[in-house]
């Protein structure tokens, strides 16, 4: 999990990193297009060649800090492909344990048996709205009403 770990937090650095340049470089658009109607408002045309080039420049600068996507996009793929393999061993434990998927059985329990706080039944986290027992939407706005 460590090697997970690890490329999840290269993705991070890179997309940061990524995104960082992208911000620079949409400044120094912003920039170039400035001088450029000053340029033009002052009738001074020539420069306005030496900007347009700047702006390609800027442009492929643009195009190289979004190549992040790729490689985040292989670090995530193997983080995926970590944690399918976890879960499929995941449930080979179960099996071997004798623990059916999806019951709790096995001593998995969520809270601890002893526990007496009189909200411990919040405590198992979201609900899908076809769980039996997980409360719906209209029964939560009752409460409001």
């Amino acid at each position: 999990m460590l090697l997970a770990r690890q490329e999840l937090e290269t993705v991070v650095e890179a997309t940061d990193k990524a995104a960082n340049e992208i911000i620079n470089q949409t400044d120094e658009i912003q920039t170039m297009i400035d001088k450029i109607r000053d340029e033009i408002s002052s009738g001074n045309t020539a420069k306005v060649e030496v900007h347009l080039s700047s702006l390609e420049g800027v442009a492929t600068n643009l195009l190289m800090a979004c190549e992040f996507q790729d490689l985040t996009g292989q670090r995530i793929n193997k983080v995926s492909n970590t944690l399918h393999r976890l879960e499929e061993q995941i449930g080979e434990l179960f099996l071997t344990l004798g623990i059916a998927e999806g019951t709790g059985a096995g001593g998995l329990d969520v809270t601890d048996s002893g526990d007496e706080r009189p909200d411990k039944d919040l405590l198992h986290g979201p609900q899908d709205e076809d769980a039996s027992g997980s409360i719906s939407q209209a029964d939560i706005d009752a409460m409001f009403d």
